[in-house]
């Protein structure tokens, strides 16, 4: 038994609900040790896990006896080329030594450049061959092109290797990542595809962690805030300390008073193009209905501005392709959540009015109820007789529906 920290530092077992992914790594390691290398790609979105699962990775690899070498790719503008191999080679001359050789100026298709790249992969299968070796290469979707060039020179031979490689990238459509995986994605190569922990985890999670005393429904309400990303419920759980069995009624309540956590939560919210965070706070009020038509209504923005609005918070990982017929939801009811508490009472009023209007002139039927719902939390003027009428309809439907409760 392998034991991996979950919690503050604290050991458990397990790491709670990722059993399937650390069997599949560690019998990924065992095969390296034994002379058949791979590449496993890890994916999923911010605070999904990845880094926690390569933690786990790098441990398993020291017990069974296999050399571990570290390096990421950063977010930042003047990074230069080849960085995540780079900071790989720090203790690893012979690679070292193999990346200074690389040609100024080539193409990545002339032959010196292939020359070089299949220099720098033969120094790094070298260091394998003694003891085995596992190489991680995290936040690949910062990576160059030329980073991910040379990882598609070393994957061809790591099933005859005893090199297994450990790469991880986050959600993120249009990056050189997104164009080059295919291409990677062959015999050896493992994609796995990290998401949000169940209730059931959730719940396994709060009981494995001695300071948390559970209230009732505190499980579930986490989930349905967080949809199950463990960087949120660590947020949560942490503003939560010293609670005596807090309950859903606490978690609402802490988020009303903790501006700050809220804005944790929204962060990336905050790096959206000012007309996506626009069509996002009109969006928080609309949820769940995301239909481009009515926030093209609601915020005055033609339907096709909105389009790339909510495709640009798809990307950054503020909203998820859902099940509904809108097509999407927010990624975490969080983030929803914590948006909607940063509208000023002004612009929160104005904005449940023009959704009322937006939901009365759709073209797609939309429950009475939520008609009215809207109507109850506006100021504007008509606002009372509006909410009568719609939640006399509302009321209809539920008779017509056997709803007499």
């Amino acid at each position: 038994m392998y034991w991996f920290p979950l919690l503050r530092g604290r050991p458990v077992g397990v790491l709670v609900g990722r059993g399937s992914a650390l069997a599949l790594v560690q019998r990924s390691l065992v095969d390296a040790r034994d002379g058949h290398g791979g590449l496993l790609v890890v994916s999923g979105e911010a605070g999904i896990g990845k880094s926690r699962l390569v933690e786990a990775a790098e441990e398993v690899a020291r017990d069974l006896g296999l050399d571990v070498g570290h390096g990421r790719a950063v977010d930042d503008p003047g990074c230069p080329p080849l960085w995540p191999w780079t900071r790989l080679a720090r203790d690893r001359p012979a690679l070292a030594a193999a990346l200074a050789e690389a040609p100024a100026g080539s193409e990545p298709g002339t032959s010196a450049r292939f020359r070089w790249g299949v220099g720098a992969a033969d120094a790094l299968l070298a260091d394998a061959r003694a003891a085995g070796l596992l190489v991680v290469l995290e936040d690949l979707h910062w990576a160059d092109r030329t980073s991910l060039l040379l990882l598609r020179h070393l994957v061809p031979e790591l099933p005859r290797s005893r090199l297994v490689v450990l790469a991880t990238y986050r959600d993120a459509a249009g990056r050189p990542v997104e164009e080059l995986l295919p291409g990677l994605l062959g015999s050896g190569t493992t994609h796995l595809r990290l998401t949000g922990l169940t209730p059931v985890d959730v719940g396994r999670w709060l009981a494995a962690d001695p300071s948390s005393a559970e209230g009732p429904g505190l499980a579930e309400a986490l989930h349905a805030r967080t949809g199950g990303n463990p960087l949120l419920l660590r947020l949560l759980l942490d503003a939560l300390a010293g609670s005596q069995a807090p309950t859903a009624v606490d978690l609402d309540r802490l988020l009303a008073d903790r501006p700050d956590l809220r804005s944790l939560v929204a962060a990336r919210v905050g790096e959206l193009s000012p007309r996506a965070r626009a069509v996002l706070r009109a969006a928080a009020v609309t949820a769940p209905v995301l239909a481009a038509p009515v926030l093209a209504a609601v915020t005055g923005q033609p339907e096709e501005a909105v389009e790339r609005a909510l495709a640009e918070a798809e990307e950054a990982g503020v909203l998820r392709r859902g099940t509904g017929a809108d097509g999407r939801e927010f990624a975490h009811a969080l983030v929803r959540d914590a948006v909607h508490a940063d509208l000023g009472a002004a612009e929160r009023s104005a904005l449940h009015h023009r959704s009322a209007l937006a939901l009365e002139a759709s073209a797609t039927p939309v429950p009475a109820s939520s008609v009215a719902a809207h109507w109850d939390r506006t100021t504007a003027e008509g606002a009372v007789g509006c909410r009568a009428r719609w939640w006399a309809a509302a009321a209809r439907d539920a008779l017509a529906g056997h709803a007499f409760d």
